[in-house]
């Protein structure tokens, strides 16, 4: 008795004149035309970078600490599932001729018998990022097709054995594209990249980097060969460096 409407309509969940309506999480709509936070736009791409932003604010990768160095502290699975829940995995699938140019924008031709089929999957799982390229056949492969797929494969497993602590980039990019050499023309991007807190990040394999590995150091290494009118395979894994021997975190086969 005797209290105020406005105020009696807030605590129902009501609110009082002038008051600006809440949207889901507790957030007051902003004005047409306003920039959200950071200064990203509005609609689904500012929403997308504004997640982006917070999630690399909550998880920070990179090598494991060395000798001697304090162990970094635990990130809580809370925090992890959050952000794999707020990043999208990257993924394309092209198929036939297309195939050559490295990867395009998925279009509505059908599936083929003999096409290559390539795939490549950047997904964010438990707090980092993951990269891997695949590339099959619909179908029985052809001779040629069997033995440029061997080609990459071999270039592949040299990329991961050439990955040492110490290892210059330029050179180990060098030697990879040499190998491949007899196939063609070599292909226009990296051969390998650092990947953790961004699916593409330094160190970067590329001609002429001075740039050295060091153990700890996550990477994906990813030879090809494309063919216009033909096809292209590209084959990819990632590897975390180790003194011993680097392991392979991408545990599956690479097969036809």
């Amino acid at each position: 008795m005797g209290e105020e409407p406005a105020r009696r309509r807030r605590r129902r969940g009501g609110r009082g004149r002038g008051e600006r309506p809440q949207q889901p999480g507790g957030e007051a709509p902003r004005e047409s035309g306003a920039q959200p936070e950071g200064g990203a736009p509005a609609g689904p791409e500012g929403r997308q970078r504004r997640d982006t932003r917070r999630t690399r604010d909550r998880v920070r990768i990179g090598p494991p600490p060395g000798p001697g160095s304090a162990p970094r502290p635990a990130r809580p699975r809370d925090e992890q599932r959050e952000a794999g829940r707020r990043v999208p995995a990257v993924l394309t699938v092209t198929a036939g001729e297309a195939t050559g140019t490295g990867g395009d924008v998925a279009g509505p031709r059908g599936l083929r018998e003999g096409d290559l089929v390539l795939t490549d999957t950047s997904p964010w799982i438990g707090g980092a990022w993951s990269d891997t390229a695949n590339a099959v056949v619909v179908g029985e492969p052809s001779a040629e097709q069997r033995r440029v797929f061997d080609a990459v494969r071999r270039a592949l497993e040299l990329a991961i054995e050439l990955c040492r602590p110490g290892a210059v980039c330029g050179e180990v990019d060098r030697i990879v594209r040499e190998s491949l050499a007899e196939w063609g023309p070599t292909y226009a991007h990296h051969t390998g990249h650092g990947v953790g807190a961004s699916w593409c990040e330094p160190p970067l394999i590329i001609p002429g980097s001075e740039e050295r590995i060091e153990e700890g150091m996550v990477l994906a290494v990813e030879p090809a060969v494309y063919r216009p009118g033909w096809g292209g395979i590209r084959l990819e894994h990632v590897i975390l460096v180790r003194a011993g021997g680097n392991e392979i975190l991408t545990r599956f086969e690479h097969t036809l």
